[in-house]
């Protein structure tokens, strides 16, 4: 690996030194980041530019000539980038140049602020630019064995989002026995749930169900699938206390393998559709609903009018609120509220079928309904998680979906295992990639960027 090294300096009274120093930085086998050479044109700031461009480098170099350079808000570039540097914990290694005279008295400043004896820097003074070159490759070389060292030994567990899945190994398929279209026209003469012409086969077969049970929607039933006229479930339906059977031609059921069905991309797709089917009928039991136009599960359904938090883990004390307020700026009533959710599809991989899990929220104006505020405050939420809270949100899925959680009720066709861990992966600084929080920048002092 090579790492990145950012050179902050004046640049129009150090043309040499600057040269001098990508020189050097090439020769220790990294990779230079000066603006003159390694900036592209972006539809950004040039000082968004530049924290984006030192956040990313691995390295920090400060040359420090005899200007103290152009302003901005009271502090040069070169000073705002050393912030920056000290913020993000960089690897710094300074550099004088005495045989440039007359510094500015500002510059002599930044300096005794660099070099101050406990907190700054110990620097090396050269007396030329080929000096420079060679002091720079000198200093580099040890640092780079360090970063080595260091980034072998800092190391992490990383919890994916992968969740192995386990259900029956045989489905069961027949076709239906109602007509849709009578279905459709009984629903438009009833006084509630009244379909269009243009809805799902599934949501068509629900309603064709409520009709045949004589149900009032107190209990749903998902974990079907409807295709070409047929119904596919992995419930059984031989079992004469199944629902389903009341909408099935009885003399057409058959039990097919799920692992014929995956020999053939349309016979996995429908596998995939059939196992979200089900995750929706389990968590259904579990006070999670299914938002089918963004395709994501989320905690509500129903109608909200407060803060929601669960017990979640083998904490017993342990709180995760999963649905929140969000207020006006006057606090004087509520915008909408934020959902705790996730995305989830299915992956066959080495014969092994697995969940795949990505936390994220929506926003409901009610519970049940998207608020056209959702994605500006879910955006606003998101960009300031870090690596911690992205595991935990991954963690309190994992467990809501295993075996751990008393589901309310207990759903037989499908089941998680504990999500895949991988040990001892070179630890992720989330320092290098997230902005900068308004209330750390007060308290250290240095400028915010968003970037």
């Amino acid at each position: 690996m090579k790492y990145s090294v950012f050179i902050s300096s004046t640049t129009q009274d150090l043309h040499n030194e600057r040269f001098a120093a990508e020189q050097a930085i090439v020769a220790a086998q990294c990779v230079p980041r000066m603006f003159e050479k390694t900036f592209l044109a972006q539809d950004a700031s040039s000082l968004a530019v530049c924290m984006e461009e030192l956040a990313a480098a691995d390295i920090y170099v400060l040359i420090m000539g005899a200007a103290y350079g152009w302003e901005y808000n009271g502090k040069s570039a070169t000073e705002w980038e050393y912030l920056k540097a000290v913020e993000l914990e960089k690897p710094r290694i300074v550099f004088t140049l005495p045989y440039l005279k007359n510094q500015e008295a500002k510059q002599q400043e930044f300096a005794s602020r660099v070099g101050k004896f406990d907190e700054g820097r110990f620097w090396k003074s050269v007396n030329n630019a080929f000096e420079l070159k060679d002091a720079i490759e000198a200093a580099l070389r040890p640092l780079v064995e360090k970063l080595n060292r260091n980034r072998v030994e800092r190391s992490e567990t990383v919890l994916s989002n992968l969740i192995p899945v386990r259900f029956p190994t045989r489905i069961y398929a027949a076709r239906v026995s109602y007509d849709r279209k009578d279905i459709i026209e009984q629903s438009q003469r009833a006084a509630t749930w009244k379909l269009r012409w243009s809805t799902g086969e599934e949501t068509v077969a629900a309603r064709a169900l409520s009709f045949a049970t004589g149900d009032s929607f107190k209990e749903k039933h998902f974990d079907f699938l409807v295709k070409s006229g047929v119904l596919y479930t992995f419930t059984d339906l031989s079992n004469l206390t199944n629902p389903y059977r009341k909408i099935i031609d009885l003399g057409s059921i058959e039990t097919i393998a799920a692992t014929e069905l995956t020999d053939t991309l349309d016979g996995e797709n429908l596998v995939k559709y059939l196992l979200k089917s089900s995750l929706r009928q389990k968590l259904a039991g579990q006070n999670v609903a299914y938002m089918g136009g963004e395709d994501l599960f989320y905690f509500g359904g129903k109608l909200v009018v407060a803060d929601v938090s669960i017990n979640w883990g083998n904490n017993k004390n342990a709180k995760r609120e999963v649905i929140s307020s969000i207020w006006n700026k006057e606090k004087s009533h509520i915008v909408c509220f934020r959902h705790f959710a996730m995305h989830v599809s299915f992956s066959l991989f080495g014969g092994i079928w697995y969940a795949c899990v990505n936390p994220t929220y929506i926003c409901t104006t009610n519970g049940y309904r998207k608020s056209r505020f959702s994605e500006h405050y879910v955006t606003g939420k998101k960009s300031f998680e870090d690596n911690s809270a992205f595991y935990q949100n991954l963690r309190c899925w994992a467990w809501y979906l295993s075996p751990s959680y008393p589901s309310f009720l207990p759903y037989p066709f499908l089941q998680f295992d504990p999500a895949i861990k991988f040990d001892d992966l070179p630890l992720l600084d989330d320092r290098l990639w997230l902005p900068v929080r308004k209330a750390e920048t007060e308290k250290t002092g240095a400028l915010t960027f968003d970037f």
